[in-house]
């Protein structure tokens, strides 16, 4: 069971890191700082961390670039959605079919795909250069590390995504999380029977698949208007 729930997982990741990867824009030039942040770019994106797991984004756009603010705070929204989703279907199964067919089906290895706003990220070196600054981090100690860039604004480093986010990404996730409820909706209900998934977990496999299905097309097209995007800005 763990090749069907492998292939889904790598689909989605697949698409979601291209996504987050994001194009280089040219850096807007800000007026120059005359007095010592009061954090610098690695307490600055320590502080964007902790405030992404309490959830505080009003607190967490003043943080990020003004003109990634609203794009930042939209997706990790739609993600939140998507990660409750999975958490209420992963409980459910635990709880009425066990908890080995629960880890069978658990997606929140998707959030790993997030950079900067994954689970368990270990911030490396910093680097500063006037007022841009870069901090390299892993994801779980996996290589290779990524590079998270930082613009002086006003005194206060704030994170940039450069590329930025696709404006349909937060619409795929609310869609991932509507199909992970649609299933939870058919187990509460009967339509798809608790009996006998142990002995069949890929029934249960095939309709997350099934479900999932309306949503990584969206994802597909979010990575294909991120990429258009990223050409035109080139």
């Amino acid at each position: 069971m763990g090749a069907p729930r492998t292939q889904c997982l790598a689909t989605l990741a697949i698409v979601l890191s291209a996504l987050l990867a994001g194009c280089t824009r040219t850096p807007v030039p800000d007026s120059p700082a005359t007095t010592r942040p009061a954090l610098g770019p690695r307490q600055t994106l320590l502080r964007l961390m902790a405030l992404r797991g309490q959830r505080l984004y009003t607190d967490l756009r003043l943080l990020v670039v003004p003109d990634r603010g609203a794009e930042v705070v939209a997706t990790l929204l739609a993600v939140d959605d998507f990660l409750d989703a999975n958490r209420r279907l992963c409980e459910w199964i635990r709880d009425n079919a066990g908890v080995g067919l629960a880890e069978t089906i658990d997606q929140s290895d998707l959030g790993d795909a997030l950079g900067l706003f994954a689970r368990h990220v270990e911030l490396l070196d910093e680097s500063q250069d006037g007022e841009e600054a870069a901090v390299s981090y892993v994801v779980d100690t996996r290589v290779p590390a990524g590079r998270a860039r930082l613009r002086l604004i006003n005194y206060t480093w704030r994170y940039d995504p450069e590329g930025g986010y696709s404006d349909e990404l937060p619409a795929a996730f609310h869609e991932l999380a509507r199909g992970l409820d649609h299933v939870v909706a058919e187990l509460r209900t009967g339509v798809l029977p608790t009996e006998g998934l142990h002995d069949d977990p890929a029934r249960l496999v095939e309709r997350v698949r099934g479900h999932l299905a309306p949503g990584v097309k969206l994802l597909s097209r979010a990575r294909l208007a991120a990429e258009s995007g990223g050409r035109e800005r080139k």
